[in-house]
């Protein structure tokens, strides 16, 4: 039995031996510092501290030196809990995938219904907004954000005070959307893209949910025609001078051609076709003429002398006419 109860002294007293090489006097020092790190850490990723909150962190290590068991306590740190702002918006929602699918006619109000969620460890207010974004072919006249306070279902006045979007941190609340229809506006198809950021972080990530919106109403026609590549005359718009092509010749030309675009943003295939703005007076010597993409000149329209067929163009297409303005 004392030799068994003495083998593991030898085997410590090797040990001892080893590190006392390298540091003479001290025989085993074991830091826990690392390890109160790590509880630290596992317990920051179960719970977020709330902001403002002191964490107090102090090493410790026991050890012995010249045969005595000693232990050391390190100074105290202290660090302060900073806010941090995380927003969430659900039920998510894509273009391919949209959050809800609302249809209606003109002047209708279609409501819909989200939870915006507090996961930061401060209180927080959310900004909402909202855009329609492509695919669409038609739009919506507004999108209004309310708390149903009453609980019938729709927006009373009142109900849009931004206040109930201040959140406690953990916290949800409900969030009413009611989509405008505007009226007259023509039918089709328009993706709501329903946006929320915090106002506690300007650089936060702006969470957002899709909704799909169909107008039963008949399709409105929405034709564009500007210069090449321009065809909604942007950022100016119809009549500004984006939507203005202006050519220069030297004198030995006899002709100038004038590159546009024609785009069709109706909800379906529609046939156009072009003429020279009535009151547009030209000198006896100057003829205007239009033709397609390989410069084949424009078929007349059948029973009208100032009328030119570019045809059916379909929903989203573009499609390029020249116009030719030459000497005779």
């Amino acid at each position: 039995m004392r030799k068994n109860a003495r083998a593991p002294d030898k085997r410590i007293s090797a040990k001892i031996a080893r590190v006392r090489k390298g540091i003479p006097g001290l025989a085993i020092r074991t830091f826990m510092g690392m390890f109160l790190l790590c509880l630290i850490v596992a317990d920051a990723s179960a719970q977020m501290p709330p902001a403002g909150t002191t964490v107090v962190n102090r090493a410790a290590s026991d050890y012995t030196e010249g045969g005595s068991r000693r232990q050391s306590v390190s100074n105290a740190v202290a660090n302060r809990v900073l806010p941090v702002y995380l927003i969430g918006l659900t039920p998510p929602g894509t273009v391919a995938l949209p959050a809800y699918t609302l249809t209606g006619a003109g002047g209708d109000t279609l409501y819909c219904a989200f939870d915006l969620t507090n996961s930061g460890n401060a209180r927080d207010s959310v900004a909402v907004g909202y855009g329609v974004i492509p695919p669409s072919n038609t739009t919506v006249a507004d999108v209004i954000f309310f708390s149903d306070a009453n609980g019938n279902g729709r927006f009373d006045p009142g109900e849009d005070d931004p206040a109930f979007l201040a959140i406690d941190a953990g916290g949800t609340v409900r969030m009413d959307a009611g989509v405008v229809l505007p009226a007259g506006g023509g039918g089709g198809e328009a993706f709501v893209e329903v946006r929320a950021v915090s106002t506690g972080d300007a650089t936060g990530t702006v969470e957002t949910s899709v909704i799909r919106v169909t107008n039963t109403d008949p399709s409105g026609m929405t034709i564009h025609l500007g210069p090449r590549g321009n065809a909604r005359a942007l950022p100016g718009g119809e009549g500004s001078g984006d939507d203005v092509t202006i050519g220069y010749t030297d004198y030995s030309a006899t002709s100038y051609t004038f590159d546009n675009d024609v785009l069709n943003e109706g909800g379906g295939p529609d046939f156009f076709e072009i003429a020279l703005d009535d009151s547009l007076v030209l000198l006896s010597d100057i003829r205007v003429t239009f033709a397609d993409s390989t410069g084949a000149p424009l078929p007349q329209a059948p029973g009208a002398s100032n009328l030119y067929l570019i045809g059916i163009v379909n929903s989203g297409e573009t499609r390029p006419v020249s116009v030719v303005v030459s000497s005779v």
